[in-house]
């Protein structure tokens, strides 16, 4: 009994400590203002609708952004895989019978004449081959070490409905051994 008279004393003591020191802040409080968390709360909140009603205001009431998905690259990776492959054989069929000591206007000429293969009733078979003629040119073939390369920058654009554009821009080398 004695033992627990103690405990019980030291928890009464500790109450009326924390009683006190509540007693002392409402003491320095004012009560007619209310607790300060609530006024500033309701500051931000008010600040926050008179920033979003200016900005509404100032953009004419819509929003505009650019959505940035990775599933709208999807289609021009596609064409950049086909677009590889289109010249990657249309290289494999150039290089035969060029003359190895001056290859690249033969290469050019062959080049062409191939390209024109996979045009039908005036387009091609993929839409961005067109790009293709105008950089079959010597500035974009060299000849290094037995081999042709062949340097070209593809602009690929994709279109899904009117909102949705996709610019797709790649540059490479391909290269074929004579």
């Amino acid at each position: 009994m004695v033992l627990l008279s103690v405990i019980g004393q030291g928890w009464g003591s500790k109450n009326k400590m924390i009683a006190n020191r509540d007693n002392k802040l409402n003491k320095l409080m004012n009560k007619k203002a209310g607790p300060i968390d609530i006024t500033v709360l309701v500051f931000i909140a008010l600040a926050l609708s008179i920033g979003t009603l200016l900005i509404f205001y100032l953009h004419g009431g819509y929003v505009s952004s650019k959505i940035q998905d990775s599933r709208f690259l999807d289609g021009a990776y596609i064409k950049e895989n086909l677009m590889n492959s289109y010249i990657d054989r249309i290289m494999d069929k150039s290089v035969v019978n060029v003359d190895k000591n001056n290859p690249i206007p033969g290469f050019i000429n062959n080049f062409q004449n191939e390209l024109f293969k996979y045009k039908t009733n005036g387009t091609y078979v993929l839409a961005e081959l067109f790009q293709l003629e105008s950089q079959i040119k010597e500035e974009n073939v060299q000849f290094i070490d037995g081999r042709i390369v062949f340097s070209v920058t593809i602009n690929i654009i994709s279109e899904y409905g009117d909102k949705f554009d996709v610019n797709y821009v790649y540059s490479r080398k391909f290269f074929k051994v004579i």
